[in-house]
């Protein structure tokens, strides 16, 4: 899994291409360790991965929940249609701030 790192005005954006998955969920998990601080303002950019498993779904509530207890915050921005369908099928949709738009998600990490 390649994964493309933005900063915008201390924001970081993480784009991931390929499937989150078993194999690959623990090479995101990795990066947002490397990043982790206090007050993290952190965009998933979703728009190249192809699939996820409960696995990739697992490391996105977990970063969640970490980065709240931190004081930051998991946004999660251009979810594709199969992304949409798993976080519709087990419920978990209200559990992430989504965005249509990259620029959505940094307008709303800006007003924080």
């Amino acid at each position: 899994m390649e994964i493309k790192e933005e900063t915008h005005n201390g924001v970081v954006t993480l784009s991931p291409e390929g499937d989150l998955d078993m194999y690959n969920a623990p090479i995101l998990v990795a990066r947002l360790n490397e990043l982790r601080k206090p007050g993290l303002q952190l965009i998933i950019r979703l728009a190249g991965v192809a699939s996820v498993d409960s696995t990739g779904l697992a490391a996105l509530l977990a970063m969640r929940e970490r980065l709240d207890r931190d004081g930051g915050r998991l946004l999660l921005a251009e979810p594709g249609r199969r992304m949409l369908a798993v976080l519709r099928i087990t419920h978990t949709e209200s559990s992430f701030e989504m965005f249509d738009t990259l620029e959505g998600a940094l307008q709303r990490a800006a007003a924080v």
